[in-house]
């Protein structure tokens, strides 16, 4: 029988074909998808849906292209979320990104024009991906001084180097960057409308006397950007949600290059203080310090997964589309 895929890519739907007994390959399929898309497969990732009755989810990115689609697991009817740019996205981003540094690099001058001259700041902020920020105005006890404490943390989250980074990486834009009132959305953490036309976060405590921690404000956004490509939360949406966290978190190990950081999930161990003897060796050759600090590390790198999982599964509570009545990502 004929094998159809359906493929999504940010809001839009692709049926892809091939004919009886053709035995298609991964190859096939990317060529399918470029012509569908415009995105090559060099820059395509592909989320399959997972199979009912199967354990585990087929994974096509890094597979062999030559290796043939029912041996990767794909059937007949099965979804598949492509993430990724076209070759025109992905060179008007890096165009912005050297017009941003040629713009913000020091211009160089003949001493002779550089008399008594006085430095001034000539630098020019790049292309910012969101439109329009600002704060609710009409929140209990306004006053213009907390109002701008509002937009300036809604600034930081839109100036953040690493939602910048993950947004160039997909493409996203978003029209309006504000904010829910607690006393209004009190179930309501976060609401994506129209795909990225709108995201509004919740950024005030409840009692309107401070703003919630930034780690999660930022993480709540990233969920929402997730949104602009998927609606609601089936597996897919998780997939591209953890991948975004991901590459977040890896721009930002990436910035810390160089230097040591103390993190959740780093331990700090002091030197033994010069003693070489009397070392207890257990098992595959570590000594037991070196046991026990492993066992350290397994306990606070659980301990971060089951806060993440849990901070996660409240984000997802707290979104705007798993309500009902609520404005969905149409």
């Amino acid at each position: 029988a004929t094998m159809k895929l359906k493929v999504s890519h940010r809001g839009k739907h692709h049926e892809i074909s091939f004919e009886e007994n053709s035995s298609p390959i991964l190859s096939d399929l990317q060529r399918e998808i470029e012509k569908a898309t415009s995105i090559p497969p060099h820059l395509q990732k592909l989320l399959p849906s997972k199979v009912a009755g199967s354990p585990s989810q087929p994974k096509l990115n890094g597979q062999r292209p030559e290796a043939t689609l029912e041996e990767l697991g794909i059937r007949d009817g099965m979804r598949i979320m492509l993430l990724g740019v076209t070759g025109d996205e992905l060179k008007s981003v890096t165009r912005q990104e050297l017009a941003a540094a040629t713009r913000q690099s020091p211009r160089k001058l003949h001493e002779s024009l550089l008399r008594g001259a006085r430095p001034r700041n000539t630098t020019m902020a790049a292309i910012s991906p969101f439109g329009n920020i600002y704060a609710h105005p009409n929140f209990p006890a306004y006053t213009p001084e907390a109002n701008e404490r509002a937009a300036s943390y809604l600034r930081r989250l839109a100036n953040d180097q690493g939602v910048l980074h993950v947004m160039a990486l997909h493409s996203y834009h978003v029209g309006v960057l504000t904010e829910l009132l607690p006393h209004e959305h009190p179930n309501l953490l976060g609401l994506n409308e129209n795909m990225g036309q709108r995201i509004s976060l919740r950024i005030r405590t409840d009692r309107y006397d401070g703003f919630r921690d930034y780690a999660t404000s930022r993480r709540v956004l990233m969920h929402e950007l997730a949104h602009i490509e998927v609606h609601d939360h089936p597996p897919e949406f998780k997939e591209l949600n953890s991948l975004l966290n991901a590459q977040l978190a890896a721009f930002e190990r990436a910035q810390r290059d160089g230097s040591h950081l103390l993190s959740v999930d780093e331990v700090y161990e002091p030197e033994s203080g010069g003693r070489s003897s009397g070392r207890q060796v257990g098992m595959f050759g570590q000594t037991r310090e070196e046991e026990e600090r492993e066992e350290r590390r397994l306990r606070i790198l659980r301990a971060t997964e089951e806060r993440l999982s849990q901070m996660e599964h409240d984000i997802e509570l707290g979104c705007g589309s798993t309500r009902k009545g609520g404005q969905q990502r149409d």
